[in-house]
């Protein structure tokens, strides 16, 4: 099999050398979340933890959060993203969602190095009740090599409830 997938490279051009060069490895997993709300508006944080312990750069292209029962897709364009006005189809109806993206940790805006360790602060206001505690959720990044086309995803799940809660004093939002 070790065999077979050797000369499958060498027809397609790459050594078994290069291709390991060029597969990303990353470690991922949600550092904190929390959550309040008045009845009339819900705030939500969500952290992640992205580490790049491979030998290519990556580029953060997207996210996907689970916000409810829903898959939201929201593309990230610097290392400061605001998307105002999501839909989201939860069991209860729809909510409305603001997100405000923050990366710490990326260069050159939405960059993590080979070796670097980066923060995506996830902030959410929506009109209606999105998590619940008990209930997993996940949050997954979707990272490209930088000058290849192969590309990595780091998926971070978590339950409401058994990670820590988010500390607002360790971020400032620009």
């Amino acid at each position: 099999m070790v065999v077979s997938a050797i000369v499958l490279l060498g027809m397609v051009g790459m050594n078994f050398q290069d291709y390991m060069l060029k597969t990303p490895v990353t470690e991922g997993y949600a550092k904190c979340f929390s959550e309040s709300g008045d009845g009339k508006m819900y705030k939500y944080d969500v952290v992640i933890v992205v580490a790049n312990s491979g030998r290519v750069d990556l580029r953060l292209e997207k996210l996907y959060v689970a916000a409810g029962k829903d898959l939201v897709e929201l593309t990230v364009e610097s290392e400061y993203t605001v998307i105002r006005g999501v839909t989201v189809q939860d069991a209860t109806g729809v909510a409305v969602v603001d997100f405000q993206i923050i990366l710490l940790g990326f260069t050159r805006d939405t960059e993590l190095w080979a070796g670097q360790r980066g923060l995506i602060w996830i902030n959410m206001v929506s009109d209606k009740q999105l998590y619940m505690k008990g209930e997993q959720y996940s949050v997954t990044a979707y990272l490209t090599t930088i000058g290849f086309e192969a590309f990595a995803v780091r998926e971070a799940r978590f339950k409401v409830g058994e990670v820590e809660r988010c500390e607002h004093e360790r971020i400032k939002v620009p």
